[in-house]
């Protein structure tokens, strides 16, 4: 029988997801100050529950928000180890906060990781899922994994997180 060859990049990431981002959520506090940007850290941790229910079937998407071939571009910077640019505004907009969709930070640091909890499952059940991102398109496990990497990353940079 052949050993199967272990991918560390994959490994690392998949331990940062769901191991470290548990201490790392555990010292979040409402009162903590973006480093930039506008979040709150509860809105950071609604945004980030957004991303991982698109990525577990909890909410399907049928538009992009660009074309096909936009999106394979962009596809291929989401797959370096560049990270995300700060104070991106989606679609050119002002960026505004949305209302927030939990009581409390507690509430909302709960159904993170349910929605966290539930892409490792999705994705152990549906091998073949595709889930549609609307900026780089369909994504398999891999690119969704890498996606959610850079992205968590990204927030617990703006609010210093990753120092810890």
């Amino acid at each position: 029988m052949e050993e199967e060859e272990i991918n560390i990049e994959r490994f690392r990431k998949e331990d940062y997801l769901s191991k470290e981002i548990t201490l790392l959520v555990s010292g979040l506090r409402p009162e903590n100050k973006p480093l930039w940007g506008i979040m709150t850290p509860q809105h950071m941790l609604e945004h980030l529950e957004g991303s991982f229910k698109i990525s577990n079937g909890a909410v399907e998407l049928t538009d992009m928000r660009h074309s096909q071939e936009e999106a394979n571009r962009r596809k291929v910077t989401l797959m370096t180890n560049e990270p995300f640019a700060k104070n991106i505004v989606i679609g050119g907009k002002e960026p505004k906060l949305r209302d927030l969709k939990y009581k409390s930070m507690e509430e909302a640091k709960v159904s993170f990781f349910k929605q966290l909890i539930s892409f490792f499952a999705y994705h152990d059940k549906n091998n073949n899922a595709t889930p549609l991102h609307p900026a780089f398109g369909n994504l398999n496990y891999d690119e969704w994994l890498q996606f959610h990497f850079k992205h968590v990353r990204h927030h617990f940079d703006q609010f210093g997180l990753n120092e810890q």
